[in-house]
């Protein structure tokens, strides 16, 4: 029996060694069957860290586990690292010795890496009817024909985690939402993470309605923000979402994030914005060159020089076409296509909602603020 235990607490990564037995454990309660454990030379494994205390009972009730036909665990990630967390699955889902399949199990998780490590076809969303109490079992894998639902798990397993998803076009989009949830936050507003909600990035215009149709059919509160620079390729997926309970949220007609920030921000804002943006430029003068190519009748010859014409809506409007490309010439001397805007990054478009809008929403006006306050009252809800 002790070199059974030694075996499967080895396979599970729990380091023992061969100095492993079975003594009386003096701080057990009374003589009995439970005075005596197993120790390590002198020490009991009860005073294991917690992590490797876990492994080791998975590792017995893995071994003891042989003939029975269901397995029960209440987050298996407790006490793990993600290592770990990884190896416990893999031995809970290897076949025994002869080829056949061990006991099914039944575990639950709040643990994104242990969804990140399970096939999206082991995954099942259960929820209970809060009237009736009826219990229901949805699976992860539904059959979405256009979309990778595995590569869903994989990218934003933190989504399936919570009762509210907020799906976004991109990543600027949800660097934009993280930084405003955190000014909202600073200003007393309850946090994104009080209200059980999370923004997540769908991967581009039209990967991103997809995504949101996929979590509403696993019965989650689904949000979308897109862009309106362009429209989907499937010209009826928006109105079905509708139907189906999702909240659209769209900037103005024809639109980009980037061309709201440039356009609507007040002239202070729109400074520190762009100092922010042709700081990823390699120097100032590969961003004017970049400007005069696209506004060739001013032509100006300084960054300051820029600066002092930013209450003109054409200066605006073309800064924010280049926020959102940064056209680049390659070897030949043509726009390089794999140049992508300054802020499709998280991180930099949260330092923009943090910084730059959640301070200025109050005294913007026009369609940017009012759907930002939409979305802000949805989250409420």
């Amino acid at each position: 029996m002790i070199k059974q235990a030694k075996c499967a607490a080895q396979a599970l990564g729990v380091a023992v060694t061969d100095d492993l037995q079975a003594m009386l454990d003096i701080q057990a309660v009374g003589l009995s069957g439970r005075g005596i454990s197993l120790h390590e030379k002198n020490l009991p494994l009860r005073q294991l860290g917690l992590g490797s205390s876990r492994l080791f009972v998975a590792a017995l009730q893995d071994q003891a586990r042989v003939n029975a036909s269901i397995g029960l665990i209440d987050e298996v990630e407790h006490g793990l690292e993600p290592h770990r967390i990884a190896r416990v699955l893999r031995q809970l889902k290897a076949p025994k010795k002869d080829g056949s399949i061990k006991a099914q199990v039944f575990l639950t998780t709040h643990s994104p890496v242990v969804l990140c490590d399970l096939a999206v076809s082991q995954l099942h969303v259960v929820r209970r009817d809060k009237i009736t109490g009826d219990v229901t079992a949805l699976s992860a894998e539904p059959q979405f024909k256009s979309l990778d639902c595995q590569a869903v798990s994989r990218t934003t397993p933190e989504a399936f985690l919570v009762p509210t998803v907020l799906v976004c076009e991109g990543k600027t989009e949800v660097g934009l939402m993280r930084g405003l949830d955190h000014y909202w936050s600073d200003t007393g507003k309850s946090p994104f993470a009080t209200l059980g909600i999370v923004a997540v990035s769908g991967g581009g215009v039209d990967r991103a309605p997809m995504v949101a149709g996929y979590f509403r059919s696993l019965g989650y509160r689904v949000g979308l923000l897109l862009d309106t620079d362009r429209e989907p390729d499937d010209k009826t997926i928006l109105a079905e979402l509708k139907t189906a309970g999702v909240s659209i949220f769209r900037w103005k007609d024809k639109h980009a994030t980037e061309d709201h920030l440039f356009r609507d921000l007040p002239t202070p804002a729109v400074k520190k914005l762009l100092k922010s943006m042709i700081s990823f430029e390699a120097e100032e003068q590969s961003f004017i060159d970049r400007f005069n190519r696209r506004l060739p009748e001013r032509k100006i010859k300084s960054v300051g020089e820029l600066e002092q014409l930013l209450d003109d809506a054409k200066v605006r409007e073309v800064l924010g076409g280049l926020a959102k490309v940064r056209d680049k010439l390659d070897k030949d001397g043509k726009p390089d296509p794999r140049e992508r805007g300054v802020f499709k990054d998280i991180a930099a478009s949260e330092w923009v909602g943090e910084q730059l809008v959640g301070p200025n929403l109050n005294t913007m006006t026009g369609d940017f603020p009012q759907i930002i306050g939409k979305i802000r009252t949805w989250a409420d809800q």
